[in-house]
């Protein structure tokens, strides 16, 4: 679904008596019916808060470094081998921790098989991300909220008509980097040599072992807690999404 959930169009009209071009830009909206609406999740009492409000910098660059290993394998084995692309949504799930602390995670292709296949612990501690083109402004005062990408809609309601998670509140991943560095996806590499040189195909972001309050600039990513509307809240609505 990651294709067909952010399909684009863009209309151009050249005047050429005034020398100027014109360009409509449409994108999709799968929103819920009128008097229905995407509601933030109240099992937290801070909906939507910075990531390094509630991960520590060494966890935030271990998410951008699985993230990026997820980029290079989907560029190298997968079907947009050719393609250099970033997947617009993915599944997270943390494994094992020590404590508190994240030791590792996992980034997932974003899919309803994937989502099948986990295990009902891996249900409850996964999130879902989505990369948000969205800024995350200089303000900290947590009480004020942020403009969230289009993209998450769509997702939503994804989950609401083709996973069926209507009425569950879903942690949502904004997933903001710096910058994203372009993926050669002509290049050909085995899941060895990719673990094997890795370094030098990440983002530049720092080593997750260096400072212990650098996050590489990951922690201004969002963590968002949402109610996902049911499937009859979308006019129309329909499973094959």
């Amino acid at each position: 679904p990651n294709v067909s959930l952010v399909s684009s169009t863009c209309l151009t009209y050249c005047d050429l008596k005034s020398n100027m071009t014109v360009y409509w830009f449409a994108f999709p909206a799968l929103a819920p019916r009128t008097g229905c609406g995407i509601a933030y999740s109240t099992v937290n009492h801070n909906p939507q808060r910075k990531l390094i409000n509630d991960w520590n910098p060494r966890e935030c660059k271990l998410l951008a470094k699985s993230i990026h290993k997820f980029r290079v394998l989907r560029e190298c084995h997968g079907t947009n081998k050719g393609n250099c692309w970033c997947p617009p949504f993915f599944i997270l799930v943390p494994s094992a921790t020590d404590g508190e602390v994240k030791k590792s995670m996992k980034c997932l292709p974003f899919s309803e098989a994937t989502y099948n296949s986990l295990s009902r612990l891996e249900k409850e501690n996964m999130i879902f991300g989505f990369v948000d083109p969205n800024p995350t402004p200089e303000n900290d005062d947590e009480a004020t909220t942020t403009a969230l990408g289009w993209t998450l809609r769509n997702l939503v309601a994804y989950l609401s008509l083709r996973l069926k998670l209507g009425g569950k509140d879903v942690t949502f991943l904004s997933y903001r980097p710096p910058f994203l560095r372009r993926i050669d996806g002509s290049e050909t590499a085995t899941v060895n040599e990719i673990s094997e040189n890795f370094t030098n195909d990440f983002e530049d972001v720092g080593d997750e072992y260096g400072s212990d309050d650098d996050d590489g600039g990951i922690g201004q990513s969002l963590l968002v807690d949402i109610k996902i509307p049911l499937a009859e809240d979308y006019q129309g609505s329909s499973p094959s999404v």
